[in-house]
C-alpha cells in the first residue's frame, strides 16, 4: 500500500511541474495557446523518465492533458496532443536506453546520442500537435510547414535547455568540487548574470553588443574547471533572464516581433548549451584517458621521466621515486649525481637511454629505445630496472630536445632468470635422465631431455626431441609396468614403475621410471616429467640372490645326509628346519619334527638314547660342538649306524639352537668290521670304492698307499702321493697332526674335521674318519675322508639366516603368497602378545587396529604389486586390545619366474619412541613458564627466518626485548607474582604480532622477537610502536595491585646486517643496551656495516702505519717516453708494500684504507722525499730524469701542503724542483676548484710542475681544465687499453687529445700494453705513453740500464713518419668498429636466439655509415677504398646468411661459417692496412677526392 501510494505521488508531482513548466512555456504563445516557440515541459517529461523510469510516462500524459484542457482545447484534441507529448519523451528516453548512452556526458558520443535522440523524439510531438491543430480547425493547412518546425524546434530546445540541467543536477557533485573551484563556479556564474543585466538594461544595445560573446569564454572556463552541472545551470538562468528581458522590450535580442526576438534568444542559447556540452564532454574524455594512463602506468609499476634537454631539467612521477625508494628532495631535478646511482659497468649504457642515443636523428619515427641496468635503491641496494627512452622532439641540427621514458623493477624477473639457470643446470647436472613431454601435441613428443639420458639410452639429445617414448620399448609392448604407465597417465596422475627398456645400440636395461603430470593455471594437463634411473645393477644382484638362495636350497637337498636346525628348551626337543634327508635318515618328514621332536626320539635304538640326551646337554652346557654316532630302528629288529654333527648356540632365553647334520654311516660301519676281518676283503674295498681312502703311518707321519679317488681328488698321481708327508696336503699346524693321529691310534675309529690342500693349490673342507688297521705286520691308520665344503658353506648360511631371523630385535612375519602367515619369529610374539601358534595360518588382519581406510590398505597392496616392497609407519592392535605405533617394512619374494611366493614383513614398536619424541621435543623448545619457544627452537626459527628472507629478499627483524622496571615488581610483590607478570606479558606480545612472527623467552626478563618477511624498515618501526605500546599497559597482580612496566628493544635488521644467527642476537643485545641508556620504553637499530667497518678500518690503518715506521713501503718506477722519437722523457713514481707475509703488494691492496685519514699526508711526503732523494742519486750517476709523484686529495688540500714541499725540496737543494712533477686526480682538483688552483699556482712557483691524471674518468669540465695550471693530461688507461677494440674508447681519447691541443697543453696515454697502442696513440697525435707495453714499473737500481738501452720499435717509427689529420681519424677507427661489429655477431651466433645481432644491413652497421658516408666523400677516388666495398657486402652477406641458419637452429651451419666469417674480416683489414698506407703515404694537406 505504501509503494502505490508513492507511486502516485511521484506521477502527481511529475503532472503538476509538467503544468507549471507548460504554463510558463506559454506565456508568448505563438499560434493561440497551443505552440510556443519553447516548450520546457519537454526537458522535465525527458529528465522525469530517464531518471525515474519509462513507467512514469501517465505523468507526463496528465500534465500535458491538463495544460491543454486549461488553455481551451477540446477534450478530443487535448488527449491527441497529450498522447504526443507523451510519445515524443518516451521514444526519447527508449532510443538513448537502447544505444547505451549515459547521460553524464562523459563523452562525445553521449552529446551526439542525446542531440539526434531529442531530434528524433520530437518528431513524434510536432506531427501529432499540428495534425490535431488541424484536424481541430485551429490553424489553416497552409501554416502546417511552419507550425510543425516551430512545434519541433521548441520541443527541441526545451528538452536542451531544461533538460541537460535536470538530468545532471547532482548535490554529490557540487560537494565533491574544491573549495576554489566553488569559488571560480560561483564568480563565472555571477559574471554570466552581471553580463546578462547589462545587456539588458543599457541605453545603448548596438555598443554592449559585444558583450554577448563573453558568456562564451565564462562558460568555456566553467565547464572545463566544474564540469556540465554547473554551465548548464547557468545557460539556463541566463536564458530566463534573457527571455524576460525580451519579452519586457530589453536587450539586444528585442525586436518589434517578440516571437522573431525569442527566435533568435533560443537559437543563441541553445548555441551556448551545445558549447557547454562539447568542452564538458572533451574535458571529461581527457580526463578518462589520463586517468587510464595513470592506472595502466600504475598497475604496469612504471615510472615515467621527462628530460628537457635545452633546461637540462629531468621530472619523474611518483611512482618512479618510489620504485627506486628515494624522495623528490633527494632526486633533485638535474641529471646531475645520478652518476652515484648507476652501477659502474652500466653508465655508458643509462647515459644511453636517457640521450635517446641509439635513436637516429634523421629518423622520422619515435622509436623507443631501452635497457636493463643497475640502480642503487634508497636502501643502498643494487636493484636491475629496465629502462626505456623515446625522443619526442628534436632541435634544428637534430639533437634530441625532449626525451620520455619509462623506469620499471626487474630486479624479481632478474633474479627468477637466475634461478632457472640454476635449475637448468641442475637438471643437466643430475644423475638420473629427466624427460618432459609436451600432451598437448599430437604423439606427446620429446621436448626436452638431459645429458644424464644421453648416457643411459645412448640417444643424443637431438635424436631424442620430436619422438615418443616408445623408442625405448623398441617393440617390447608386453610389460606389466606399461600397463600402469598408461593408466595414470589416462588419469593424468603420477605414477612410478619398472620398465624393460632398450638402448640405441639395442642393449638392454632396467629403468625406474616416475612420472609427474604439469598443469597450467587453467588446471590443463600440458606436460608430463619423467625421471629414469637405471636399477640394471639393482635387478642383477637381485638375480644374482636368488640363485644364490635356490643353490643353496638345492646344496641342503643333495648333501648326503640329513641338516637340521634343533632347538632344544630344557626337555622340549624340536627341529624348527630339517632337510627332505630327513625322510631317509629317519623315515620322518619335515612336518613330523618341526614342533616336537619325540617321533625322532622313539626311532633312536634305546641303549642310545640316554648317552646321546647326556652328551647333547653337557655339550649345550660348555658350548661345545658335539658329535656322536648312533642306532636308529625304522624297522624293528633292523637296526641302522648314524653320525650325528652339530654346533650349539646360547639363546637369551636359556635355550639352546643346534646347527648340524646327521649321515647314515651304515655303510662304513659294515665297511670297518670287514675290514677287520681281512686285508684281502680291504684291498678289494681300498681299490674299488668311490671314497677317497688313505693309509697313513702315524710314526712317520706320511701317506702308505692311496686308492684311484684319493688321487684324483688330491690331483697327485699314486707315485706321488705315496710317501706323501701328511702335512704337505693338511694345513693344520704340526702339533694338530700329531695329536689326531695319536688320538686316532689310541682310542679307535675317530672323525675329524681339516682343511686339505690340492695340487692346484686350492683347499678343501674335509672330514676324515680315522681307525688303527694292522697290515702287513705294521700299525697304520686307515682314512676315508670326504668333502664337505659344499656342506659346510651350506650350514654357514642357514645358520647364519636362522639366528637372524630368531635372534632380531625387531618382529618379522612371512606369509605365503595368499597372505597367510606361516612363521613368525620371537620378537613378533613380544611386541603383538600373540604366540607363534595362536598366528600360523591366519590372515595378518587379526592386527589390524581400524585406524586407517582401506585406502590406505590398497595403496600398500599396489606398492608391493608395482614395486616389491613397501614401508611406513602403521597403527596395529596387540592381543590384549591395545593399539600401538609400529615401523613396517613389507616384501614380497619372487623366484626367478617372477611370481610371489611369499610376503616377508619386518616391524618394531616405536610407542616409547613416539612418546618420548614428544615430551623431549616439548622440554627442549618450550619455555616452562611462558611456554614461548625457547633459546634452542629460537634458534631453529632464526635460521629458517634467515633462510626466508635470503629467498624473498625481504627485511627480516631480529628484536632483543628486555622489560623495563622488572626487578623492583619482583622484589616487591614476590617470585610469583613476577612469574605471572612474565606469562602475561609472553600473552600480549604473542597477540599483538602476526602469526609468522616468533616471541621466544631466553629467561628472566629477557625476551626476542623475529619478525619476517617486512617489505621495509617502516613495517618494523610500526610493529615495535605496538609492542611499546602493549607493553607499557597497566598489569593486575591481584585485586588491588596494579604494576607499570616499558621495556627497551634493541633491534637489527637482516640482510642489511648480513651476520650469522648469534652475531645476529648478540648485535640485538648490544643495541637493546643503548635503547635503555637512552632513557628506556624504545627501540634502538642496529648500525652492522658502520661497526665492521669502522672496526675493519682501524685495524688495516694501523698496520699500515706500522709497516711505514718498519719501513717496508718501495719506490717503483715506470718510464715515460716519446714514443715517436725514441726518448725517455720521465718517470712516474709507484709506490708498493713489501708485505713480510703476503709479498709485493700493488697500492690499490692498502691505498684506499688511507685515502681519507691523516695517514695518508704522512705517507705522500714520504714518497715525494723518496722520489727525491732518488733523483739526486741518478743526477750523481749521470741521470737526469723527471719524476712524477700521485698526489692524494686530502694531501694536497692540507692546510700546509705549499709549505711542507718548500721544506722538502729544500732538504734536496741538488734536486731542480722543475724534475718534480705532482700528479693530482681530476676528482681531487674539483672538490674545491678555486683553492686548489690558487695551490698549484704557488707550486708552480716554487718550480713543480702539475699533470691531471686519469683525465676523462671525472667530470672533465672545459672550465675546470681552463682554471687548473696543470701542464700534463694523462688520459686514463681504462680508454687506452680497449682503444683497439672499443670504438667509443676510440672517440673519447681523440676528444682528449684535441683538448690537450687547443688548451696547447701535452697529453701522456696511460695503459699502452702493445706496439699496436702505441702505433695508433701516435697517428691520433698522442707521442707521450707509458704501460706495459713500454716497461713495468721497476726498482730504482734496474732504472738506468734499462733507460740506456731503450729504443723506440720500427712500427713506432714508420708511424711517426707521416702526420695525420684529424680529417683522417675516422679512417683509423674503421678497422675498430668492423672488429668490434665481428665480436658482436659472432657473440650473437653462439648464444641463443634471444639474442639480438648486430645491424644486418650494410648501410647501418658502423663501419657502413663511415664508408657509405664521410669515407665516400673522402677518399671515394681512391682504387684502395673502392675495393673494400666488395668484401663489405659478402661479410654481410655471409653475415645474413649465418643469423639465419641460427634462427633456424642449423648449429652445424653455423659453426662452418665462422672461419669463413673471421677470414673475410682479416681480408677487409688487410685492405683497410693497405688504404691507411695510402693515405699516409700522400703530401701533407692533399685532398683525397682529387686523387
Amino acid at each position: 500500500m505504501k509503494g502505490v501510494l508513492h507511486t502516485w505521488l511521484w506521477l502527481l508531482g511529475l503532472a503538476l511541474a509538467y503544468f507549471a513548466s507548460g504554463q510558463l512555456g506559454l506565456t508568448v504563445p505563438y499560434l493561440g495557446a497551443f505552440v510556443s516557440l519553447i516548450w520546457p515541459p519537454t526537458g522535465v517529461a525527458v529528465a522525469a523518465l530517464w531518471r525515474g523510469g519509462l513507467s512514469r510516462w501517465p505523468g507526463v500524459w496528465l500534465g500535458s492533458l491538463a495544460i491543454n484542457l486549461a488553455s481551451g482545447g477540446t477534450p478530443l484534441m487535448s488527449v491527441a496532443i497529450a498522447c504526443g507529448n507523451t510519445l515524443a519523451p518516451l521514444i526519447t528516453v527508449w532510443a538513448l536506453r537502447r544505444v547505451g548512452a549515459s547521460l553524464h556526458f562523459d563523452t562525445r558520443r553521449d552529446m551526439n546520442h542525446y542531440l539526434l535522440a531529442i531530434s528524433g523524439g520530437m518528431l513524434a510531438s510536432a506531427s501529432v500537435g499540428t495534425l490535431s491543430l488541424w484536424l481541430s480547425g485551429v490553424m489553416q493547412p497552409a501554416q502546417l510547414p511552419k507550425i510543425f518546425l516551430i512545434w519541433w524546434a521548441g520541443d527541441a530546445v526545451g528538452a536542451l535547455l531544461l533538460g541537460i540541467p535536470l538530468l545532471t543536477f547532482v548535490p554529490r557533485l557540487w560537494r565533491e568540487l574544491s573549495p576554489t573551484r566553488r569559488l571560480e563556479g560561483l564568480g563565472c556564474l555571477a559574471g554570466m548574470l552581471m553580463i546578462g543585466q547589462l545587456l539588458l538594461y543599457s541605453p545603448s544595445h548596438a555598443a554592449l553588443l559585444p558583450l554577448v560573446f563573453i558568456p562564451f569564454l565564462l562558460l568555456s572556463w566553467l565547464a572545463v574547471r566544474t564540469g556540465l552541472m554547473l554551465s548548464s545551470l547557468a545557460v539556463l538562468l541566463l536564458s530566463a533572464l534573457m527571455a524576460w528581458g525580451t519579452v519586457q522590450g530589453m536587450g539586444p535580442f528585442h525586436r518589434p516581433s517578440v516571437h522573431e526576438g525569442l527566435a533568435l534568444l533560443w537559437g543563441y542559447m541553445a548555441t551556448l548549451m551545445v558549447v557547454a556540452l562539447l568542452l564538458s564532454a572533451l574535458v571529461a574524455e581527457l580526463s578518462a584517458n589520463e586517468r587510464r594512463w595513470q592506472f595502466a602506468l600504475e598497475g604496469a609499476d612504471t615510472g615515467v621521466w621527462d628530460w628537457h634537454a635545452r633546461s637540462q631539467r629531468i621530472q619523474y612521477s611518483p611512482r618512479w621515486r618510489m620504485l627506486l625508494g628515494v624522495s623528490a628532495a633527494e632526486l633533485g631535478n638535474k641529471l646531475t649525481g645520478w652518476e652515484t646511482r648507476v652501477h659502474p659497468d652500466d653508465l655508458p649504457a643509462f647515459i644511453a637511454v636517457l640521450a635517446g642515443r641509439e635513436q637516429p636523428a634523421s629518423s622520422h619515427e619515435l622509436r623507443p629505445h631501452g635497457s636493463e641496468i643497475r640502480l642503487r635503491a634508497g636502501n643502498g641496494q643494487w636493484r636491475w630496472y629496465g629502462l626505456r627512452s623515446q625522443v619526442v622532439s628534436r632541435d634544428r641540427d637534430g639533437a634530441p630536445s625532449r626525451v620520455i621514458g619509462t623506469l620499471t623493477d626487474i630486479t624479481r624477473y632478474k633474479d627468477t632468470l637466475y634461478w632457472l639457470k640454476l635449475l637448468e643446470r641442475a637438471l643437466h647436472s643430475a644423475r638420473n635422465g629427466v624427460i618432459i613431454s609436451d600432451v598437448r601435441q599430437p604423439d606427446q613428443p620429446i621436448i626436452y631431455v638431459n645429458d644424464a639420458f644421453e648416457r643411459t639410452t645412448g640417444y643424443r639429445r637431438d635424436e631424442a626431441l620430436g619422438r615418443n617414448c616408445r623408442m625405448l620399448n623398441q617393440g617390447d609392448r608386453e610389460q606389466p609396468g606399461l600397463d600402469a604407465l598408461r593408466t595414470a597417465m589416462a588419469a593424468g596422475e603420477s605414477c612410478q614403475t619398472v620398465l624393460r627398456n632398450y638402448r640405441k645400440d639395442g642393449s638392454l636395461f632396467w629403468n625406474e621410471l616416475s612420472i609427474a603430470p604439469v598443469y597450467d593455471e587453467r588446471q590443463q594437463l600440458t606436460h608430463y616429467i619423467g625421471v629414469q634411473t637405471d636399477i640394471s645393477a639393482q635387478i642383477l644382484a637381485q638375480e644374482r640372490l636368488s640363485a644364490r638362495d635356490k643353490l643353496l636350497h638345492k646344496l641342503s637337498e643333495q648333501a648326503p645326509g640329513l641338516i637340521c636346525q634343533m632347538h632344544m628348551d630344557g626337555k622340549r626337543l624340536s627341529l624348527p628346519y630339517a632337510s627332505e634327508a630327513i625322510r631317509e635318515v629317519f623315515g620322518l618328514s619335515p612336518e613330523d619334527v618341526r614342533e616336537d621332536a619325540s617321533p625322532l626320539c622313539r626311532v633312536l635304538h634305546p641303549d642310545d638314547r640316554l648317552r646321546l640326551y647326556r652328551g647333547l646337554h653337557q655339550a649345550a652346557r660348555q658350548q661345545a660342538p658335539w658329535r656322536d654316532e648312533f642306532r636308529v630302528e625304522l624297522q624293528p629288529g633292523q637296526p641302522e649306524w648314524r653320525e650325528a654333527h652339530a654346533m650349539p648356540e646360547a639363546l637369551e632365553d636359556g635355550s639352546v639352537l643346534w646347527y648340524g647334520y646327521v649321515a647314515d654311516i651304515s655303510e662304513r660301519k659294515a665297511a670297518m668290521l670287514k675290514l677287520e676281518e681281512g686285508s684281502a676283503f680291504y684291498q678289494a674295498m681300498f681299490e674299488t670304492n668311490n671314497a677317497v681312502k688313505l693309509l697313513v703311518d702315524p710314526a712317520r707321519k706320511q701317506v702308505v698307499d692311496a686308492n684311484p679317488a684319493a688321487s684324483a681328488f688330491y690331483g697327485y698321481p699314486h707315485e706321488v702321493l705315496v710317501g706323501m708327508p701328511i702335512s704337505q696336503i693338511n694345513t693344520a699346524t704340526p702339533e694338530h697332526i700329531r695329536a689326531a693321529l695319536a688320538c686316532a691310534q689310541a682310542t679307535g675309529q675317530q672323525r675329524f674335521e681339516f682343511v686339505h690342500r690340492l695340487a692346484d693349490g686350492s683347499t678343501r673342507d674335509v672330514e676324515v674318519y680315522s681307525g688303527p688297521i694292522r697290515l702287513g705286520g705294521r700299525e697304520l691308520l686307515f682314512s676315508i675322508i670326504h668333502d664337505i665344503s659344499e656342506r659346510k658353506r651350506a650350514e654357514e648360511q642357514l645358520r647364519f639366516t636362522a639366528s637372524v631371523f630368531e635372534h632380531a630385535h625387531e618382529g618379522i612375519m612371512i606369509t605365503d603368497a595368499n597372505a597367510q602367515i606361516v612363521d613368525v619369529n620371537r620378537t613378533f610374539t613380544e611386541i603383538t602378545g600373540y604366540a607363534r601358534e595362536d598366528v600360523l595360518g591366519r590372515s595378518p588382519n587379526l592386527l589390524r587396529s581400524g585406524y586407517h581406510s582401506q585406502a590406505f590398505y590398497s595403496e600398500m597392496w599396489a606398492a608391493l604389486y608395482t614395486e616389491g616392497y613397501w614401508r611406513g609407519e602403521v597403527w596395529n592392535r596387540r592381543k590384549n586390545g591395545e593399539v600401538y605405533p609400529e615401523l613396517l617394512t613389507i616384501s614380497s619374494v619372487r623366484p626367478p619366474d617372477g611370481r610371489v611366493t611369499h610376503y616377508v614383513a619386518v616391524f618394531s614398536d616405536i610407542t616409547v619412541l613416539k612418546e618420548h619424541q614428544q615430551k623431549l621435543e616439548r622440554m627442549a623448545h618450550y619455555d616452562a613458564l611462558t611456554q614461548l619457544p625457547n633459546r634452542v627452537l629460537l634458534a631453529d626459527r632464526l635460521m629458517l627466518a634467515l633462510t626466508q628472507a635470503r629467498r624473498s629478499g625481504k627485511l627480516l627483524a631480529v628484536c632483543y626485548l628486555d622489560l623495563d622496571g622488572f626487578k623492583p615488581v619482583n622484589d616487591t610483590f614476590g617470585h610469583e607474582a613476577g612469574d605471572a607478570l612474565l606469562v602475561e606479558v609472553a600473552s600480549r606480545l604473542k597477540q599483538v604480532l602476526r602469526n609468522g612472527d616468533t616471541v621466544a623467552r631466553l629467561g628472566g626478563d629477557e625476551f626476542v622477537l623475529l619478525l619476517s618477511g617486512l617489505d621495509d624498515i617502516g613495517k618494523c618501526q610500526q610493529a615495535l610502536d605496538r609492542v611499546l605500546h602493549t607493553i607499557a599497559q597497566p598489569y593486575q597482580l591481584g585485586k588491588e595491585r596494579l604494576a607499570n612496566l616499558s621495556a627497551s628493544i634493541g633491534v637489527t635488521l637482516y640482510p642489511v646486517d648480513g651476520a650469522d644467527a648469534d652475531t645476529l642476537l648478540r648485535h640485538a643485545d648490544q643495541a637493546m643496551y643503548l635503547a635503555k641508556q637512552a632513557g628506556r620504553h624504545r627501540y634502538h637499530l642496529f648500525d652492522p656495516e658502520h661497526d665492521r667497518q669502522a672496526h675493519a678500518h682501524r685495524e688495516a690503518v694501523a698496520r699500515i702505519e706500522a709497516a711505514l715506521n718498519a719501513g717496508e713501503f718501495r719506490l717503483y718506477y715506470q718510464p715515460k717516453v716519446n714514443m715517436r722519437h725514441g726518448v725517455v722523457v720521465g718517470a712516474e713514481a709507484l709506490i708498493r708494500w713489501q708485505h713480510p707475509e703476503r709479498g709485493l703488494l700493488p697500492p690499490g691492496e692498502f691505498l684506499p684504507i688511507i685515502e681519507d685519514s691523516e695517514f695518508s699526508v704522512e705517507l705522500g711526503e714520504w714518497v715525494m722525499e723518496e722520489a727525491l732523494r732518488q733523483m739526486a742519486a741518478w743526477r750523481a750517476q749521470g741521470l737526469t730524469l723527471p719524476v712524477s709523484v700521485n698526489i692524494s686529495a686530502r694531501h694536497l688540500q692540507h692546510p700546509q701542503f705549499s709549505q711542507r714541499l718548500h721544506t722538502l725540496l729544500a732538504r734536496h737543494p741538488d734536486t731542480p724542483p722543475g724534475q718534480l712533477e705532482l700528479e693530482v686526480l681530476e676528482t681531487a682538483a674539483l672538490d674545491d676548484i678555486a683553492y686548489v688552483s690558487a695551490l698549484m699556482e704557488r707550486c708552480r712557483a716554487l718550480g713543480v710542475m702539475f699533470a691531471l691524471d686519469d683525465f676523462g674518468t671525472g667530470y672533465s669540465s672545459l672550465t675546470y681544465l681552463k682554471r687548473l695550471p696543470a701542464n700534463v693530461l694523462k688520459i686514463d688507461q681504462s680508454f687506452v687499453r680497449d682503444m683497439l677494440k672499443d670504438p667509443e674508447d676510440l672517440a673519447i681519447i681523440e676528444g682528449v687529445i684535441g683538448l690537450t691541443q687547443a688548451f696547447r697543453r701535452t697529453a701522456i696515454a696511460e695503459g699502452v700494453e702493445t706496439l699496436e697502442h702505441g702505433a695508433l696513440l701516435i697517428q691520433l697525435g698522442c707521442d707521450l705513453g707509458q704501460g706495459y707495453g713500454i716497461a713495468r714499473p721497476m726498482p730504482a737500481d734496474a732504472v738506468p740500464s734499462w733507460v740506456a738501452g731503450f729504443s723506440a720499435p720500427e712500427s713506432w717509427l714508420r708511424a711517426g713518419l707521416h702526420p695525420w689529420s684529424r680529417d683522417d681519424f675516422p679512417l683509423l677507427g674503421a678497422s675498430i668498429d668492423h672488429q668490434h661489429w665481428i665480436e658482436e655477431l659472432v657473440q650473437c651466433l653462439e648464444q641463443d636466439t634471444s639474442h639480438c645481432p648486430p645491424p644486418l644491413d650494410i648501410h647501418h652497421c658502423r663501419f657502413g655509415r663511415w664508408y657509405h658516408g664521410p669515407g665516400q666523400d673522402r677518399y671515394g677516388q681512391l682504387p684502395a677504398f673502392r675495393v673494400i666495398d666488395a668484401s663489405h657486402h659478402q661479410v654481410h652477406e655471409l653475415a645474413s646468411q649465418l643469423h639465419a641458419a641460427h634462427l633456424a637452429g642449423e648449429l652445424e651451419r653455423v659453426r662452418a661459417g665462422i672461419p669463413e666469417l673471421y677470414a673475410l674480416r682479416d681480408q677487409m683489414l688487410a685492405q683497410l692496412d693497405a688504404l691507411r698506407g695510402v693515405v699516409a703515404g700522400r703530401p701533407d694537406g692533399q685532398d683525397m677526392g682529387g686523387l
